[in-house]
C-alpha cells in the first residue's frame, strides 16, 4: 500500500508535470507540439521575473528556448503570418521573418546584448518545427476534404482535391500554390525518404520514440532540475523520457536503480542505447555513481555511433542534455530554471485576464498591463514605448464591449489597430480606455461612471444591444457636470424610432436596421408576397417590428404575425406548429445566430422548410456567418438573408485584414475563425473618423451611411450573394471603382442564377409555391396540350414553362398578386369558359382575343402581334428555267448583238476580199458563211496574223474590245443566276387556293377552322388539322395541303424553325392577338393591362421573345426536300437540243449531198478490193502448206 502511495505521489509530482505522457513520440520529429496544455504549477516557486511591461525575462539555451511556452507562442505567431506559399522555412522573406520576429519581442524581454542570439533561437525553433508545421497544415486540408465528402487515403494526400479545402490558418490562394508545389514527382519523393526516416524501426520492429510528450528534451532537463533542486545526469533525463508511465514512477520513487533490469523502456532500441552508455560510463569512471560526470558526450556518441549521435537529443543543445551547460554562452540553466518558475506563477494572472495583448506604435503586438484584476479594464496607447503621455496633450476615449460575443472581440481589435494608427502619427494622442461589459446592463453602469468621473473620456463607443446603449446613454445624462459629458457612439443597430431624440450627445455611429428592413420588403415584393410573420428574440429590441412594418409600408407587405422567442426557450417544437397550422410560410426571423439555428434545425423536423416556405434572416444572424464553421453554415441550408455590405477588395481592407488576423489569433487563441467582419469594419471606420475631428468638433461628427445591402443564399456550407441598393433595385455586383459600372433591375429573377447558381429556376418556382396570401392565390388555368411548347411547356406537378408564362409572372409580380397554376386538358373555347363556371379566376396561355370569348372572361390588351398569315412552300424563281441562259440580256440587248456582229463580218470581207483567195470567186451561199464565220469567230480567235489591211485589223481590235465588255458581263450576269438562290412562294394568294381547290391546314383546338371556313369560305374537306410543326412540315412538303394558316406569334415560331422551306405570303387578317383572360368585372383588369405596359416598355417582353420565339433552331436539314439548290439538267437542255440539233443538221446535209455519195462509192470498191486480195494470199499459203505436207 505505501508502494502505491508513492506511486501517486510521484505521479503528481513528477510524471504529472508532464505534458500527456501516455503519448509517444518519434525521435525524427521535433519536440513541440500546437496543443496547449496548462503545466502543475509549483507553489513554493517565488520571485517572478517580468520586465516593467510585464513581460517575462527569456534567454537562449543552446540553438532554441527550451521552453515549450516560448515554442508555442512562436508558433501562434508563424500561424498568424503565414502568407505565401512558403513550402520550406527557406522560402520565407526576410521581411516576413523581420517582422514575426518583431511580435515575438513584444511578448518576451531579454538583455539588449542577447537580441542576435534570441533572433537565431527564434528561426531555429522555426526552422526545426517547419516540416511538421506543414503536415499538419496537409492533415487539416484532408479532414477537410473528408468532412466535404470526399475519399482520400490516410497518408496519400490528394492535392487535386485537397487544394480547395484549405487548413485555417492559410489563404485559398496560397493554398493553391502549396498544392501545386507539392503535386509534383521530386516533392513526392523527398516526402516518401522523409516518411521512411519518421518510421524507421528498432531491431523489435517499433519505431524509435520517446514518452517526454510535446516538451523538449532540453525543457525536460530545467524541469527535472527545478524538481530534484539540483542538475539531473543525463541517464536520470534519458530514463525520464524514455521509460513507461509505470517503470518511469517505481524509478523516481527509487524501486530501480540505474540498472535497466526490470524497467520497460517504450522501445528496444531506446533500452539498447541505455545500456550501452552505461558500460561504456562504468568502464571510464568507475562503478561508483556518485564519482560520475552528469554526462559524457565522447562516450555518448561512441555508444551510438556516428549515423545514431543525435538519439535521445532530438534537434536540442546536445552539450546541454549530457551535461547541463549551454554549448554557448547564451543562456544559463540557472536563467531559465528562473523563467520557468515566473511562467508557472504569473500562468495564473493569466487566466483572469490580469495580462493582455495590444498594440504599440510601431505596428507590433506589445502587453499592456491592467490597473487591477479585480477592477475594469483600461487600456493604454501612446507613441512612447514606455507608455507614458505627456499631461494633457492626450484625448481619453472611453470603449464599453462585450468581450464575450464576437462582435465585441472584433470591434476591441479593430479600435486598438486604429489607435495605434493614429498614436503612431501624432503627439496629441488618444488614451483608449477599455470595459468589458460581459453583456450586463449593471456593469456597463459601472464602466461608464468610471469613464466619466475618473478617466474623464471625451467620447465613449460601445453597446452593440439597444439595452447596454440605453444604459450607457441614461448614466451620461444623469452625469451633473455638463461641460464633462462626452460623446456617446452607439453600436446598436435596431434602435426604437426616435428614441434618441432625448440625448444631444447620442450618435448613432453604425447605420440601423432600417436599409436591411427596406432590402427584405424589396425582396418580398419582388417575389410577390405580401403577408409575412416575423420571428423575433425577446432579448433583442423589439424595434425591429416598427422598422420592418415601416419598409412594408412602402411596398404594400403586411405583418401580420409576430413570434417572440426567448434564447433559452423549449418549446420550439409546439410553437412552430401552431405558426404550421395557422398556415403560415413565409417568416423573417431576428435572433442570435444560436437561436436561428435551433428555429431551423426544429422547422426541418416538423416540415416547414423548402417548397412552399420562405425563411429570410436579417444581418442579426447573417454579420455572424464568417465567423462560424461551414457545419453550422450547412444546417442552414435554403434560407436567404439580407447582410451588411462592405468592399472586402479594396487594399485598404486587405492590409487591414493581415494586421486584424495576427493580432485577432493572439488576443483570442480559442476562436476558431479570424476573418474580420462588419463589427470590425465598423470599429476601426468610427476611430479613424473620430481622428479627424477634434474633440470641440466630435458633437458635429455624423456616421457614414451605407444603401447597399448584400443578399445572401445559404447553399451547402457556403453561401450565394447578389446585391441590393436603395434606389436602384438588384444587382449582382455592386458599383465601385474596381467593379465598373452595374446593372440594376427591380425583379430578382434576373440576378436568380447567381443567387441560385445550380437550380436558376428555383427562385420561380418558390415564389408560384409560397400560397401565403390571407385570401386563396388566384387559380390559374394554363392549357396543357399546347401545340406550340415554347408558348406554354408542361412539366408535370404544376410546374410550367414557356414564353406566355413568364409573361404572366412578370405581369403578376408587377401587380403584387399571388396566384397558383393549373393544367386544363380541353379546348381553348372550354378553358375561357371555366372562368364563367368558377373553376378558374383567370387563364394564361397561347389564347387568342375574340368576340365570342368576351361573353365568358375580360381580357387583357394583346401583348403579341395580332394577325393571321398564310405559310406555303418556296421556290427558286430562275435557277432551274430552261431558258435561262437567254436571260442575261434582253431582246433587245440579243439582237443589237447579233446585227452589229454580222455587220463587223460583212466589213472585214469587203475589206479582205481582194488579199484573200479564200474569200473571192465562190458561190453565194458560201460566201454568206464565211461572212457569218468571221463575223462571229472574232468574238473568241484573234486573227490579226492572216489580215492584210490595216483597216481590217482596227475594225477587229475595237470588236474585240467591245465583245470582251459584252462576254464578261454576260457570264458574270448568268452565273449570278444559277448560284444565287431566288425564292419565291408557291402561291401568292387565298384565291389562288380557291381556284386550285387545294387543301389547308391549321391548329387542332385552335379558333382558326372556325375562321377559315365563315369567313375565308374554304369548304370543310379542304381543311385539315395538324398536332405538331413537324406534321405542318411533313404534309406540306408531300403536296397534302398547299398551305397553313398559322397567327402571327406561332408563324414566326414555325419559320424559326423551318427558315429554307417555308414562306409568308399573302395578306394578314385582323384576329386579336395572345391576352389573358380574367373573371368577368375583374377589378384589377386595369392593373393588369398598366403591367403589361410595363413589361413591354422595359424590354422584358422582348428579351422573353428573343430566348423563346426566335431563337428556335433551323431543321430544314431534316424535313425539306428542295432540291433547288443544284444545278441539274433541266437548266440547260436547251443549249443541249441546239448543239445537238446543229450537229445533226450538218451531218444530214453532209450525207445527202453528192460528195459524200461518190467518196461512200469509192471507199465500198476499196475495201471490196481489199478483201479480196486478202482472200487470195490466204488461198495461196494453203496451197502451199499442203505441198509441204505431201513432200
Amino acid at each position: 500500500m505505501v508502494l502505491v502511495v508513492d506511486f501517486q505521489k510521484a505521479i503528481m509530482g513528477l510524471v504529472g508535470s508532464e505534458d500527456d505522457e501516455d503519448y509517444e513520440y518519434s525521435d525524427h520529429e521535433d519536440d513541440e507540439d500546437t496543443t496547449t496544455r496548462p503545466s502543475q504549477r509549483d507553489s513554493n516557486v517565488e520571485h517572478p521575473h517580468h520586465d516593467r511591461f510585464h513581460k517575462p525575462f527569456i534567454r537562449r539555451v543552446g540553438k532554441k528556448f527550451a521552453n515549450t511556452k516560448v515554442h508555442r507562442t512562436i508558433r501562434k505567431i508563424f500561424d498568424a503570418s503565414f502568407e505565401g506559399p512558403w513550402s520550406t522555412f527557406k522560402q520565407i522573406p526576410k521581411q516576413a521573418l523581420d517582422k514575426m520576429f518583431e511580435t515575438f519581442r513584444t511578448s518576451f524581454s531579454w538583455e539588449p546584448s542577447e537580441d542576435f542570439a534570441n533572433r537565431q533561437g527564434f528561426e531555429n525553433v522555426l526552422k526545426d518545427r517547419y516540416g511538421d508545421i506543414m503536415l499538419e497544415m496537409r492533415k487539416e486540408s484532408a479532414n477537410n476534404a473528408r468532412a466535404n465528402g470526399h475519399f482520400i487515403i490516410n497518408g496519400q494526400d490528394n492535392f487535386n482535391i485537397m487544394c480547395d479545402f484549405p487548413p485555417r490558418m492559410v489563404s485559398q490562394d496560397v493554398w493553391r500554390q502549396l498544392c501545386l508545389i507539392w503535386n509534383t514527382d521530386d516533392w513526392a519523393k523527398k516526402s516518401e525518404r522523409g516518411r521512411d526516416n519518421r518510421m524507421k524501426v528498432d531491431s523489435s520492429g517499433s519505431i524509435s520514440r520517446h514518452t517526454g510528450g510535446s516538451v523538449g528534451y532540453d525543457e525536460h532537463r530545467i524541469r527535472l532540475e527545478i524538481k530534484l533542486g539540483k542538475k539531473p545526469t543525463f541517464k536520470q533525463l534519458f530514463l525520464h523520457t524514455h521509460l513507461k508511465k509505470d517503470s518511469k514512477a517505481k524509478y523516481w520513487v527509487g524501486y530501480y536503480d540505474d540498472n535497466p533490469e526490470g524497467m520497460e523502456f517504450c522501445t528496444n532500441r531506446s533500452k539498447e542505447a541505455y545500456e550501452s552508455y552505461s558500460i561504456y560510463m562504468v568502464e571510464k569512471y568507475g562503478e561508483d555513481e556518485t564519482q560520475h560526470p552528469i554526462g559524457d558526450i565522447d562516450l555518448w556518441e561512441r555508444s551510438q555511433g556516428e549515423k545514431r549521435q543525435s538519439f535521445g537529443i532530438g534537434s536540442s543543445d546536445r552539450h546541454f542534455i549530457l551535461t547541463g551547460a549551454p554549448s554557448s554562452s547564451i543562456g544559463s540553466t540557472l536563467s531559465n530554471v528562473m523563467f520557468e518558475q515566473s511562467q508557472q506563477e504569473t500562468s495564473e494572472d493569466e487566466s483572469v485576464d490580469c495580462f493582455d495583448m495590444s498594440s504599440n506604435v510601431d505596428g507590433h503586438l506589445m502587453p499592456v498591463h491592467n490597473h487591477s484584476c479585480n477592477e475594469s479594464l483600461a487600456h493604454y496607447f501612446s507613441t512612447k514605448p514606455t507608455g507614458s503621455l505627456e499631461a494633457g496633450n492626450e484625448t481619453g476615449i472611453g470603449a464599453i464591449l462585450d468581450q464575450t460575443s464576437r462582435p465585441g472581440k472584433e470591434t476591441k481589435v479593430a479600435i486598438e489597430l486604429a489607435i495605434q494608427d493614429f498614436n503612431s502619427k501624432t503627439d496629441k494622442p488618444f488614451v483608449l480606455y477599455l470595459q468589458n461589459s460581459q453583456n450586463k446592463p449593471f456593469r456597463a453602469v459601472i464602466a461608464a461612471k468610471e469613464l466619466i468621473d475618473e478617466h474623464k473620456v471625451k467620447a465613449i463607443v460601445g453597446g452593440h444591444e439597444w439595452e447596454e446603449a440605453s444604459t450607457i446613454a441614461g448614466v451620461i445624462s444623469d452625469n451633473k457636470h455638463d461641460h464633462d459629458i462626452p460623446i456617446f457612439l452607439s453600436l446598436a443597430r435596431t434602435v426604437p424610432i426616435q428614441e434618441t431624440d432625448q440625448w444631444p450627445f447620442y450618435i448613432q455611429a453604425v447605420p440601423t436596421q432600417s436599409t436591411q428592413m427596406n432590402a427584405v420588403a424589396a425582396i418580398l415584393q419582388s417575389m410577390g408576397i405580401r403577408h409575412v410573420s416575423l420571428i423575433y428574440e425577446t432579448d433583442s429590441s423589439a424595434s425591429i417590428i416598427s422598422h420592418l412594418t415601416q419598409a412594408f409600408r412602402r411596398t404594400g407587405s403586411e405583418l401580420t404575425h409576430v413570434l417572440p422567442l426567448s434564447s433559452g426557450s423549449s418549446s420550439l417544437d409546439e410553437e412552430l406548429e401552431v405558426v404550421k397550422q395557422q398556415q403560415r410560410k413565409v417568416f423573417v426571423i431576428h435572433t442570435s445566430l444560436e437561436l436561428a439555428v435551433r428555429v431551423f434545425q426544429t422547422a426541418k423536423k416538423t416540415g416547414m422548410i423548402g417548397d412552399g416556405y420562405l425563411w429570410i434572416a436579417t444581418n442579426e444572424i447573417t454579420d455572424l456567418f464568417h465567423s462560424v464553421n461551414s457545419i453550422v453554415i450547412s444546417s442552414i441550408k435554403g434560407m436567404i438573408g439580407v447582410k451588411t455590405y462592405f468592399p472586402e477588395n479594396t487594399p485598404d481592407f486587405l492590409r487591414f485584414r493581415t494586421r486584424f488576423r495576427q493580432k485577432f489569433r493572439l488576443d483570442y487563441p480559442e476562436e476558431e475563425q479570424d476573418e474580420p467582419g462588419i463589427f470590425a469594419v465598423q470599429g476601426y471606420n468610427i476611430m479613424k473618423t473620430l481622428e479627424t475631428a477634434s474633440p470641440e468638433k466630435f458633437q458635429e461628427w455624423k456616421p457614414t451611411q451605407v444603401n447597399t445591402v448584400e443578399i445572401v443564399n445559404v447553399n451547402g456550407k457556403g453561401y450565394h450573394s447578389v446585391y441590393w441598393t436603395e434606389g436602384s433595385g438588384f444587382s449582382e455586383t455592386v458599383e465601385n471603382d474596381m467593379n465598373g459600372a452595374t446593372n440594376y433591375t427591380d425583379s430578382m429573377d434576373n440576378v436568380a442564377p447567381v443567387l441560385w447558381p445550380v437550380q436558376p429556376w428555383y427562385a420561380n418556382r418558390r415564389r408560384r409555391n409560397l400560397a401565403e396570401n390571407s385570401g386563396k392565390p388566384m387559380k390559374v388555368g394554363v392549357p396543357a396540350q399546347s401545340l406550340f411548347r415554347q408558348f406554354v411547356k408542361y412539366e408535370g406537378e404544376n410546374m410550367f414553362d414557356g414564353f406566355v408564362v413568364r409573361v404572366f409572372e412578370e405581369m403578376m409580380k408587377k401587380m403584387n398578386q399571388t396566384y397558383e397554376l393549373h393544367p386544363y386538358n380541353g379546348s381553348y373555347d372550354d378553358l375561357i369558359k371555366a372562368i364563367d363556371l368558377k373553376e378558374f379566376e383567370a387563364v394564361a396561355g397561347d389564347v387568342t382575343i375574340l368576340s365570342d370569348r368576351h361573353e365568358f372572361a375580360d381580357f387583357t390588351q394583346p401583348y403579341t402581334e395580332s394577325g393571321l398569315v398564310m405559310i406555303v412552300r418556296v421556290r427558286s424563281s430562275l435557277s432551274n428555267q430552261p431558258w435561262l441562259f437567254l436571260k442575261p440580256f434582253s431582246t433587245k440587248m440579243w439582237w443589237a448583238t447579233a446585227a452589229i456582229t454580222i455587220y463587223n463580218g460583212i466589213v472585214i470581207w469587203l475589206i479582205e476580199r481582194n488579199h484573200n483567195e479564200d474569200l473571192q470567186g465562190r458561190h453565194i451561199i458560201t460566201q454568206i458563211g464565211i461572212i457569218i464565220w468571221l463575223a462571229f469567230s472574232t468574238l473568241f480567235t484573234l486573227r490579226a496574223d492572216r489580215m492584210n489591211s490595216n483597216l481590217s485589223r482596227m475594225v477587229v481590235v475595237m470588236w474585240l474590245f467591245v465583245a470582251l465588255i459584252i462576254i464578261e458581263s454576260y457570264t458574270a450576269s448568268l452565273s449570278s443566276m444559277l448560284t444565287a438562290q431566288r425564292l419565291e412562294p408557291t402561291i401568292t394568294s387565298v384565291d389562288a387556293l380557291k381556284n386550285m381547290n387545294a387543301t389547308v391546314g391549321y391548329c387542332n383546338g385552335s379558333f382558326i377552322n372556325k375562321y377559315l371556313n365563315e369567313v375565308l369560305k374554304f369548304e370543310n374537306y379542304s381543311i385539315n388539322s395538324y398536332n405538331s410543326t413537324h406534321g405542318y412540315a411533313k404534309a406540306l412538303n408531300s403536296g397534302e395541303i398547299a398551305a397553313i394558316f398559322l397567327e402571327v406569334p406561332a408563324a414566326k415560331v414555325f419559320l424559326a424553325q423551318y427558315c429554307n422551306s417555308f414562306i409568308k405570303t399573302g395578306e394578314t387578317f385582323k384576329v386579336g392577338g395572345f391576352g389573358f383572360a380574367f373573371s368577368k368585372g375583374f377589378p384589377q383588369l386595369s392593373n393588369a393591362n398598366e403591367a403589361l405596359m410595363d413589361v413591354a416598355e422595359s424590354g422584358t417582353l422582348k428579351q422573353l421573345e428573343e430566348q423563346y420565339l426566335i431563337s428556335e433552331e433551323c431543321v430544314d436539314e431534316e424535313s425539306s426536300p428542295d432540291e433547288n439548290g443544284k444545278l441539274n439538267l433541266q437548266s440547260f437542255w436547251v443549249l443541249f437540243l441546239l448543239t445537238g440539233g446543229t450537229s445533226t443538221i450538218a451531218l444530214i446535209f453532209y450525207i445527202s449531198s453528192p460528195a459524200f455519195l461518190k467518196d461512200w462509192k469509192h471507199a465500198m470498191r476499196r475495201s471490196s478490193s481489199l478483201v479480196a486480195s486478202v482472200e487470195s494470199a490466204t488461198h495461196n499459203r494453203n496451197i502451199d502448206i499442203t505441198y509441204e505436207n505431201d513432200q
